[in-house]
Parts: structure tokens; C-alpha cells; sequence
């Protein structure tokens, strides 16, 4: 074990990562379950972990393993100002009972334009990639984690447990779980979870990608 760290450690730890850099940590991070995988990255970059989190259906489960692992990570949700109540009912509960430290970042409530339009991109740009993308920035953050999993879309299937994203590293510790995995984590632990979520940037089906993951503008 002490040789991974210290591979990971000398390649690019202090320094500006790289694709390489991704491609080590993941080496190191796909053995490991994903509460190990936290830990180790808290270990690795401290105080520059930023968690990212909708409150949405199995948020739950990723806000849990983080807040028992380092109770004093920065928790950012963007609000776009079509929450629903289960979903803001759900922000103050977890703040709550996990002591989240919590960020909001939000742009306001807008009309939402017709999916597919010139339109809807740039809302969807506005309200959600932008204000991330401030957030990352406001914080210096050197890792973004957030709850991404394989099975929730063809893009993400794809996705590698780390990789560079907006100039920085983002990191999905449960990428490998199935949704189903997600409940049932949540529901055996009493975790609650969203019943009633809604993402405008995801469309009527809520099937869509909302931006922040693969849209680079």
C-alpha cells in the first residue's frame, strides 16, 4: 500500500494535475470500496476536496461516507430555483443530522426554455455549469467529488474513477455502484432518500445530462 501512495504521492500531488496524473490515482483508487476511496483522497489533498451534491434521489449515501469520513469537507449545491419541496426539505435535513458543511451557489429562478433550443443550453449553462464553476474557483479546490455512477447514463458508463475536469481533478467514488446499490446502501442504513426530483437541465424525462459533467463551455 505504502508503494501506491508514494506513486501517487510523487506524481503530481503538489503540482498541476494531468491526464497522467488522473490515470495513477485511479490505479490506486479502483481496488478499494468507496469509503476507502474518500479517505484516501482526503489524504492525499486535504482541505482542497470540495464535494459537489443535488440532494437528489441516492445523494444521500456519497453525503454520508463523506461526512463520516471528513465531517469538515465543503459540500457545494447549485440551486437553479425549480427545487422541489422533497428536495429542499432534504438540504436541511442532511445539513442537519451529517453537520454538512454546506455551500450554495445559485443564479435564481428563469423560465425554462424548450429542451434542445439555443436556449435551453445557455440557461442550463447559466444556472448550473457557471455558478460550479465559481464555486470550484471561490474554494481553490484541488479534487471536485460527486456521486456519478455508471449505470445512470451511456456517458458516464465511460467515465474513469478519476479524471481532469475543468482544470482540476474530479473523482467519483461510487462510479462502480449501480443505482440499485445506492438504495439499497441508503435504505438498510436509513438514509433518506428523494422520492421527487427534479432537474430542469435534464429535461421532462429527466434523462438528460444537466451540463456540469461533460459540457466544457
Amino acid at each position: 500500500m505504502c508503494e501506491d501512495d508514494c506513486q501517487v504521492r510523487h506524481f503530481g500531488i503538489s503540482d498541476a494535475p494531468t491526464d497522467e496524473t488522473a490515470r495513477r490515482i485511479t490505479a490506486v483508487l479502483a481496488p478499494l470500496g468507496a469509503r476507502e476511496r474518500v479517505r484516501r483522497i482526503v489524504e492525499w489533498f486535504g482541505q482542497g476536496v470540495v464535494l459537489t451534491t443535488s440532494f437528489g434521489p441516492v445523494s444521500g449515501a456519497l453525503l454520508t461516507i463523506a461526512a463520516e469520513v471528513f465531517p469538515q469537507m465543503r459540500v457545494v449545491t447549485i440551486r437553479h430555483g425549480h427545487e422541489t419541496r422533497r428536495t429542499l426539505e432534504l438540504a436541511t435535513h442532511f445539513t442537519r443530522t451529517l453537520g454538512l458543511n454546506l455551500y450554495v451557489y445559485e443564479q435564481g429562478r428563469e423560465p425554462v426554455p424548450p429542451v434542445g433550443s439555443a436556449a435551453f443550453s445557455s440557461y442550463c449553462r447559466r444556472v448550473k455549469v457557471l455558478p460550479l464553476r465559481r464555486a470550484l474557483r471561490d474554494m481553490q479546490a484541488r479534487v471536485w467529488i460527486s456521486g456519478l455512477m455508471h449505470d445512470e447514463s451511456r456517458a458516464r458508463s465511460a467515465l474513469p474513477l478519476v479524471r481532469l475536469r475543468y482544470g482540476i481533478l474530479a473523482a467519483y467514488p461510487i462510479l462502480d455502484w449501480r443505482q440499485e446499490d445506492a438504495l439499497s446502501y441508503c435504505l438498510q442504513r436509513e438514509i433518506h432518500v428523494n422520492e421527487d426530483y427534479y432537474d430542469p437541465c435534464k429535461g421532462p424525462g429527466q434523462n438528460l445530462e444537466c451540463g456540469i459533467h461533460f459540457n466544457e463551455s
